[in-house]
């Protein structure tokens, strides 16, 4: 019989297997004898090169552990046997030095807490999933160093007014910055415990922020304006043509200002029918132009200017076009000369 590892297996008189291991194994359990009140139970089925063995006893000693196994019991049922050999042994290492690592990293982040409260949100989860920390409890640890600040600025300002020490000579700017992170403390803090989840700062996302732009590695990062886990946006990849069909959706506005040529090209490639927004477009046109009028007009009374007759020309013609346009909007299509500004937004649509 083969022992991995570091461990060692001798063979005593009576044919029972003794394997002595330097850390226990998880789940293996030893035979419960049965009793007056309660069955016997077998112990953990454990297959060893091609041989099934029970566990019949676990001592555990000062710096190891040893199990006793025994041949395993046709009168038992074999519901879920442990395999011993090389690569369960290995992987068993593996975990044991994943655990260790996982509790270090643990005491460095709870440790680092005042600081890795303040992450963003989305980066405090990953770090509680890969260590084993309490992400709400980092933002609660993080959010009391950010009121000691504003309590000393207080205790000056209070001490003063009783006249304990002079007048303090405080910035307004670390009054402010001291009032702010009190708030921040207290709603962040709030927020943790009342809903279980971490909060960032906003000083906390400007410098992972820049920690992101700067690392090597930003694939493997998370974003900084990255959403928890679970609150995220759901969204399926969106076609090219269908984007361009939503995008001359949202320009229609801008096409009832074409000439009739050039909205009858757009007509033609997309589902666009000019009665559909042109006479709201021409409506909103002409009240600004009407406004545009009326200052110009109070202007012009008040100090007159070259700028103002200008604005009063140009506002009057828009608010005449527009009048013209409504007046023929029912049976086609009208353009604008505001279509100068519309023609380069439309370019791609027109074809």
């Amino acid at each position: 019989m083969h022992p991995y590892g570091s461990d060692r297996v001798r063979v005593r008189d009576d044919g029972a297997v003794v394997l002595s291991c330097r850390v226990a194994k998880e789940g293996w359990q030893a035979r419960v004898a049965k009793t007056l009140t309660t069955s016997e139970h077998p112990g953990t089925a454990v297959l060893w090169d091609d041989e099934c063995f029970e566990v019949l006893e676990i001592e555990v000693l000062a710096n190891s552990v040893s199990y006793t196994l025994g041949p395993w019991g046709e009168q038992h049922t074999m519901r879920a046997p442990s395999t011993y050999d090389a690569a369960t042994e290995t992987q068993r290492i593996a975990d044991r030095r994943d655990v260790v690592t996982r509790v270090k990293g643990r005491h460095a982040a709870t440790l680092l807490g005042f600081l890795t409260g303040h992450l963003p949100a989305a980066v405090q989860e990953q770090i509680a999933n890969e260590t084993g920390t309490n992400a709400p409890r980092l933002t609660i640890v993080s959010a009391i160093p950010e009121l000691a600040p504003s309590i000393i600025c207080l205790n000056m300002i209070v001490a003063a007014r009783m006249g304990l020490r002079p007048t303090p000579d405080i910035p307004v700017a670390i009054l402010l910055l001291s009032g702010y992170m009190a708030i921040s403390a207290v709603v962040r803090a709030a927020f943790a415990f009342l809903n279980a989840r971490p909060m960032g700062s906003v000083l906390g996302l400007i410098g992972y922020g820049i920690y992101y732009l700067l690392s090597p590695k930003r694939g493997k990062r998370i974003g900084p304006l990255a959403a928890p886990r679970g609150e995220g946006t759901f969204q399926l990849e969106i076609a090219d043509d269908v984007k361009l069909r939503d995008a001359a959706k949202m320009r229609e506005p801008l096409f009832t200002l074409l000439s009739p040529a050039e909205q009858q090209r757009i007509a033609a490639r997309f589902d666009y029918d000019y009665r559909h927004t042109a006479a709201s477009t021409a409506w909103g046109i002409l009240i600004f132009a009407l406004l545009g009028v009326v200052t110009s007009v109070q202007t012009l009374r008040i100090a007159p200017r070259p700028t103002a007759f200008l604005s009063l020309i140009t506002a009057g013609y828009l608010m005449v076009e527009q009048i013209v346009r409504l007046t023929q909007l029912s049976d086609r299509p009208i353009g604008s000369i505001l279509g100068v500004i519309a023609r380069p937004l439309s370019r791609k649509f027109v074809g």
